[in-house]
């Protein structure tokens, strides 16, 4: 039980490591890991005994050969204002259709690292910088 408690420990570390590199927020999420899942808890919560509740809260990454991966869940739960990294596309832009298929849009080199990809203010999900890609 002491390894698993560390464990846990070291992988919440890890969240708050990698929440601090993407947000721009200044207060530390509620973190939980469920399994191989980070999870981002309500601060706040009601009684939900007997309720039938699947998952409470933000699915904020998943744990994967030792690190953490983020959720598209944790992106598109937030505006873009609270990410470093935004690029944010016209909704009649080419890019938009290309992101939504899979495929590298060009940004700035400047952007590096887990990016929010927004449309018009809106955020659609997440992509990962690195020379312009």
């Amino acid at each position: 039980m002491l390894m698993k408690n560390k464990i846990t420990a070291d992988i919440i570390t890890q969240a708050k490591k990698l929440h601090s590199e993407i947000s721009t927020s200044n207060t530390t999420p509620n973190f939980t890991v469920v399994n191989d899942k980070v999870i981002i808890k309500p601060d706040v919560m009601p009684d939900i005994n007997g309720c039938g509740v699947i998952r409470c809260g933000v699915l904020f990454g998943e744990v994967k050969k030792n690190r953490i991966e983020p959720s598209h869940n944790f992106f598109t739960a937030n505006k873009p204002d609270y990410f470093k990294n935004v690029v944010d596309l016209d909704v009649n832009s080419p890019e938009v259709n290309s992101y939504l298929l899979g495929e590298e849009i060009s940004v700035n080199d400047s952007l590096k690292g887990y990016t929010a990809v927004c449309v018009n203010g809106i955020t659609l999900g997440f992509g990962k910088c690195s020379n312009g890609q």
